[in-house]
């Protein structure tokens, strides 16, 4: 499994290597994408929040064991439990599904500046079931953010 990821990530650094030298990870970034990519991005972002939860949850195990602080110990369980959402949701919703909600949302000249993290959060909460307000809401906040 771990030899799996370490060639999907090889893969995906060797293809993005094309894609130009921007830095930035947002809606200019994107759009210099070809379908592949975009699809290959949104499968490895993914993965690593796959690893993420995996890495919370040992956290929150290892916390039993060697008595972090209550405050630690909260963030902790706050984090392993954000993790567990957003993986919960990733069965039903496929790196294409996303990857097309990305595209949306960038189609939109106003949110070419924000970060793809927020723009994944924005494709994914309308995919849900989130209502327009709620995903407007989030975009408004995520450019002001990226304002910054």
């Amino acid at each position: 499994m771990i030899v799996g990821r370490f060639t999907l990530a090889c893969l995906l650094a060797l293809s993005f290597a094309t894609a130009g030298a921007q830095t930035v990870r947002d809606g200019n970034w994107w759009r210099t994408l070809d379908v592949g990519q975009k699809t290959g991005y949104i499968a490895g972002f993914w993965d690593g929040r796959e690893e993420e939860a995996e890495v919370w949850g040992l956290l929150v195990l290892a916390s039993n064991k060697n008595n972090l602080s209550d405050d630690v110990l909260k963030w902790v369980i706050k984090l392993d439990d954000v993790a567990r959402k957003a993986r919960s949701r990733a069965p039903y919703v496929t790196s294409g599904q996303l990857s097309d909600g990305v595209t949306k949302v960038y189609s939109d000249y106003r949110n070419r500046t924000i970060t793809i993290r927020f723009a994944i959060r924005a494709a994914m909460k309308e995919i849900t079931g989130g209502t327009q307000t709620e995903v407007e809401d989030l975009l408004i906040d995520a450019r002001k953010r990226s304002a910054e």
